[in-house]
Parts: C-alpha cells; structure tokens; sequence
C-alpha cells in the first residue's frame, strides 16, 4: 500500500510539472489570445484553433475591433441596405461590422470607395484601429496623425510594449491578440465638449474591459 501511495504521489507530481512546464512555455501572445477567446473578441476556425501564425485581414480586423468595443450584437442585426463600400457587398460575412466601424469613426475606407476586405491589414492600419476605439485619434492627429501620431500615441499607452512593428507590414494573429489584450485595460479617452473648442479627457476609471467585460 506505501508503495503504491509513493507511485500516485510520483505519478501527480509529474502531472503536475509537465502542467506547470507548458503554461510557462506559453508566449504573452498566446495568452492573450487564450483571454480573448474566452471573451468571445478573437474566435477560432470551426475547430477551435486560433491560428496565431496567420496574417490577418482587414475584415477580420474590424471584427475584432466590433466585438471588443461591444458592437457585437449590433453588427449581427445591422441592415445593411446600402453597402458604404463599393466591394463589400451586403452578402458579405462581414458587411455589418463594416458598416458599424465606418459609422463609428474606426475606419475610412480609401478614396476610391473601396475597403479591400480581404486584404492583409498592416500594423499600423490595426493599431489605428485600436487607438480609434479607445478614444485618441484627436491625440494621435495633433502628434503628426497617421501613421506617426498613432505609432506614437501607442507607445505611449503601452500597446506596443516589446513588439518589433513594421508599420506597413501584415499584421500577425499573435500580435494582434497582445495588442487588443492590452487595450482591454487601458483608460478610454472621451470627449467632454464639443464645438470649436472641442476638449477630450481621460477616464481614469472607465476601460474597454469595465463597459464590456465585466460581467464575463
């Protein structure tokens, strides 16, 4: 009986290092996407993998952007009876969280009236994005705005934090995830007046995880 008492001791205790090895082993970025999924904001293919070595794309972005801004909802029911992009059509998987961000002032499109839905969405179009739901596009437009203001004000808010960004490069899963991990916590920046004079101001106490997230 000793014996085999010592064997289930040696055999837990194994577990228990290989357990405790792996989740060492796990890159921030991989847990971030592991808390994003479980907020719903970063899902999965139809298995569940998050397929963090992939590019994304600039659809894909603004999905992500909806859901972490809380537009989720809204975007599934948005009636999009006029596309606001000549290549997204009202077919498209993500014609409503499109139109929402357009309508939100996190995307412009180009001159042309395109969105390029699939194409690959650089760093600092996905930064851009991020910065636009957290309120500091004014910030970023007074610093030189894109892409230089945005790279600046994300620096100062701790979003690229020990991430080598090539702005105009494609934008990697993995990163993405720690970047929208990231603005979970960070003090959203509002507006306070409006007119000429329009003033803006950080709220301390109120964050993308506190209008969202809380109750998950």
């Amino acid at each position: 009986m000793k014996q085999l008492k010592q064997t289930i001791c040696l055999v837990l205790s194994i577990a228990l290092f290989f357990s405790v090895l792996a989740f060492a082993e796990k890159t921030p970025q991989q847990l971030a996407a592991e808390e994003l999924n479980k907020l719903s904001v970063m899902v999965g293919d139809e298995t569940g993998e998050l397929m963090l070595g992939k590019a994304v794309t600039r659809a894909e972005m603004v999905a992500i952007i909806c859901r972490l801004s809380g537009l989720e909802q809204a975007a599934k029911e948005a009636m999009v009876a006029k596309p606001l992009f000549s290549d997204v059509p009202k077919e498209h998987w993500a014609a409503g969280y499109i139109q929402l961000a357009k309508q939100n002032g996190i995307i412009n499109g180009y001159p042309d009236g395109s969105f390029l839905p699939e194409s690959q969405v650089s760093y600092a179009e996905a930064i851009k994005m991020l910065i636009a739901v957290l309120g500091y596009l004014p910030k970023a437009d007074t610093l030189a705005g894109y892409p230089d203001g945005i790279m600046t004000v994300a620096t100062e808010l701790g979003l690229t934090t020990d991430l080598v960004v090539m702005t105009a490069k494609p934008a990697i899963r993995s990163d993405i995830a720690l970047l929208t991990y990231r603005s979970l916590d960070i003090p959203l920046m509002m507006q306070i007046s409006y007119g000429a004079d329009a003033q803006y101001q950080i709220m301390e106490n109120i964050t993308l995880r506190s209008q969202y997230f809380e109750q998950k």
